[in-house]
């Protein structure tokens, strides 16, 4: 009976400790445009797809706060991006109702609901990730697409 229950105790222990299946760094950082803080959207890390073809993994969200500041989730709240190389877009505000119209952010002028940052950024292992996105107008202009 008691080694039923040590047994049963380490299943459920070990249940608890699910690994996620790609090594995850913590991220933070800002966007701006111009020098100034975006205040509204979210940043989207995708993990560039590798030479193989295998699946690099699952892509990290974060919503840009006051300040322009942003904190990547993957698989839990604010556990980072996998690490590696990433593409990079900002998305608009999400959708606050199903069938509504997207919502774009508009900078200098110029609007846009996502815009492809025309750099990748690298997310090192084992260690806190500060990655500041300095993007232009122009950068808005030339990879930001307004969806009508």
């Amino acid at each position: 009976m008691i080694r039923f229950s040590v047994a049963a105790a380490a299943v459920i222990l070990l249940a608890g400790c699910e690994k996620t299946p790609f090594e995850v760094a913590p991220v933070r950082g800002t966007v701006t445009i111009d020098g100034q803080p975006l205040t509204i959207g979210r940043v989207m890390f995708a993990p560039a797809a590798t030479s193989d073809g295998l699946n690099a993994g699952k892509p990290a969200l974060g919503t840009i706060r006051t300040g322009g500041g942003y904190v990547l989730s993957t698989y839990g709240e604010d556990d980072g991006a996998v690490v590696g190389e990433h593409t990079v877009t900002i998305l608009g505000p999400p959708k606050r109702l199903p069938g509504a119209t997207p919502v774009s952010t508009r900078v200098n002028g110029l609007t846009f609901s996502r815009l492809t940052v025309p750099r990748r950024f690298s997310v090192a292992a084992g260690q806190e990730n500060q990655i500041d996105i300095k993007l232009t107008s122009e950068d808005v202009a030339r990879y930001g697409v307004k969806d009508d």
